[in-house]
């Protein structure tokens, strides 16, 4: 497949797919665009090279030409949006699509590291990064950006990565950079239009599979403190909710949690 024919597609809720030869960062030109009003909801930006990738927290994403999936999508809160917290929810979507795709390829042991990452076994193949110039969480509208390696077989070293990275083709799977686009976007579009017209319950419960944390004993961490307890699943709100030693239950925001550790490797039942 060829990266000209990826502008034929369209989807949905994703299209028009804009193509660039060589971009700084795929979520600043499309934030750009949108405070030009030249991105409309659904705008696909995918770049063959991107030179300045940013991760969450501030960090920077590196990327290899014709190697590294880097595209980013606009998105924005549906009309009647209700409290949710829709930049929660557009991460959780693009993870899961992203993490479907890879294991597509016929690879095991995919998860979702909370909030943004898709990890094989122990190892980072991909990120998520939703952006937003203004916008509260009710009516947010901003861009969620997705880095995926396909082709790397190998990484620089030293300090620059906080996890171990991987790519698709270090678990010998071959496949082009426009065709695992292709299926990204196909992902990405089904689970949009699922989570548009039926709410948000089928995807966190994707989320959640994908986690692999169900009654595991974890630390979750938010600004404020970190809190342990089993981890029982996530409500309508994205709220995660963790039983605690005395069998009672507490819910804390998924907008708020910055990270999720497993403590424990033996599950244990709910109490």
């Amino acid at each position: 497949m060829q990266w000209d024919s990826l502008t034929e597609w369209s989807g949905a809720c994703l299209g028009p797919v804009v193509v660039l030869e060589e971009i700084g960062s795929t979520n600043s030109e499309m934030l750009t665009r949108e405070e030009r009003g030249e991105a409309e909801t659904g705008l696909v930006i995918i770049a063959k090279r991107q030179t300045h990738g940013r991760g969450s927290r501030g960090r920077a994403w590196e990327d290899t030409e014709n190697q590294s999936l880097a595209m980013s999508v606009a998105v924005a809160a549906p009309p009647d949006p209700g409290t949710r917290l829709w930049p929660t929810l557009f991460t959780m979507w693009a993870a899961v699509a992203t993490a479907e795709v890879v294991q597509r390829q016929g690879i095991n042991n995919v998860v979702v590291k909370w909030p943004n990452d898709v990890w094989i076994g122990g190892e980072k193949v991909a990120g998520v990064l939703a952006e937003s110039r203004s916008g509260a969480a009710r009516d947010w509208c901003g861009v969620v950006g997705i880095g995926l390696n396909v082709g790397q077989q190998s990484f620089p070293s030293g300090p620059f990565y906080r996890t171990p990275p991987t790519s698709l083709a270090r678990h010998g799977r071959r496949a082009s950079v426009p065709l695992v686009a292709r299926q990204l976007f196909e992902s990405l579009d089904r689970h949009l239009e699922e989570l548009l017209r039926e709410g948000p319950g089928q995807l966190i419960c994707r989320f959640v599979e994908r986690l692999q944390l169900q009654h595991r004993e974890v630390e979750v961490t938010t600004p404020q403190k970190s809190q342990r307890g089993t981890f029982l699943g996530m409500d309508e709100n994205s709220s995660v909710i963790l039983g605690t030693e005395v069998g009672q239950e507490r819910r804390i925001s998924g907008g708020h949690i910055l990270g999720i550790r497993k403590l424990a490797d033996s599950s244990h039942p709910t109490r």
